[in-house]
């Protein structure tokens, strides 16, 4: 019988997790001055809050599955960074990084 040694994902999940709350924040704050201009930065927005939610349970999916949670992640942060452009800039690169460390990661 082989030993296969096991990866633990937590560092991917924490990094997954708090960059979707601070791309859900600066989501919510797009939305929140989308309502005083134009209907297309509220469905920016709201394209950048999808892509937030998805990061954060496509981070604590990366304890099951680590390849398929990576793409969603990687997915997540082109979301939160189209939607939220600079605002969410912190947010879709932690995303990002934690997408890469699940791709590549043994």
């Amino acid at each position: 019988m082989r030993y296969v040694k096991s990866t633990y994902r937590g560092f991917e999940a924490l990094i997954a997790v708090i960059g979707g709350i601070i791309a859900f924040a600066a989501s919510s704050f797009v939305v929140f001055i989308g309502s005083f201009t134009e209907a297309l930065t509220i469905s920016l927005g709201t394209i950048s809050i999808i892509g937030s939610v998805l990061g954060i349970l496509a981070g604590l999916y990366s304890f099951k599955d680590p390849k398929v949670a990576g793409v969603l992640l990687i997915i997540s942060s082109i979301l939160v960074l189209f939607g939220s452009s600079i605002f969410g800039l912190l947010g879709a690169v932690l995303i990002l990084i934690a997408g890469i460390l699940d791709l590549f990661r043994n």
